[in-house]
């Protein structure tokens, strides 16, 4: 075998191996970063249930603080005017 038919050799075998590492390499990035979003939007949906139901709780909390104010209104106007 001829030097430059054993130094081409060399230079495939060796840009094949960087070529196959870049390649599990990327894979495995890939697959974290797959797992890292599913993680992600899995946390966020959390906050978002918890938000939602703080929201639902303020405004049950309002429910209630008008129905005391209408009630006691109207039995203010009634007592006012009767």
């Amino acid at each position: 075998m001829s030097p430059f038919k054993r130094n081409m050799t060399r230079v495939v075998i060796f840009t094949s191996i960087v070529l196959f590492t870049a390649a599990i390499t990327s894979g495995i990035y890939y697959l974290k970063i797959k797992k890292n979003e599913n993680i992600q939007n899995q946390l966020q949906l959390k906050e978002l249930r918890v938000a939602a139901s703080g929201i639902g709780l303020s405004l049950e909390k309002l429910k209630q603080i008008a129905k005391y104010f209408r009630g006691n209104m109207s039995c203010d106007v009634t007592q006012a005017l009767g």
